[in-house]
């Protein structure tokens, strides 16, 4: 049904640019023809590409420490600036506590503190994302941003 819209769309679009370059009527249904036939699979394949663009797209933000600390539900959203910035790396517990907050779940045999960090982005909404953080000698080894889906 979308294609015969955007073929509809693209054949009225292309009647009239045409109506003002060929005088010629023949001349000029054989051009809207071959102007609709080429147009309408790539209009298609625009409006899917944004589509699956809109379904995969996550956003993103720059980390600020006020906004993580008041947006429970959306701080998956500022997790890939924290994680590249590298700004946990190196600190001990403490800092880390003050700086993002107290863990959801801490995993004391593996060494690593899971902080849920919101649902959304990606997937309609339907991915869980948690911030994984792995300890080593009482310090920041590694950050990393999980994304599960439902």
């Amino acid at each position: 049904m979308l294609v015969i819209l955007l073929g509809i769309a693209s054949f009225i679009f292309w009647r009239w640019v045409l109506r003002k370059f060929i005088s010629n009527p023949s001349k000029r249904k054989v051009f809207i023809w071959i102007a609709t036939l080429v147009t309408t699979p790539v209009a298609w394949a625009a409006v899917m590409a944004v589509f699956i663009w809109a379904i995969l797209h996550e956003p993103s933000s720059d980390f600020d420490k006020t906004e993580w600390k008041k947006a429970k539900v959306n701080q998956y959203e500022m997790a890939d600036d924290l994680i590249e910035s590298n700004r946990c790396i190196g600190q001990d517990t403490a800092q880390l506590k003050q700086l993002i907050g107290e863990p959801t779940w801490r995993d004391t045999k593996a060494n690593r503190w899971v902080y849920h960090i919101g649902s959304g982005g990606g997937g309609l909404g339907f991915l869980h994302h948690n911030l994984l953080v792995t300890f080593k000698n009482n310090r920041v080894l590694s950050v990393v941003h999980e994304r599960l889906p439902n």
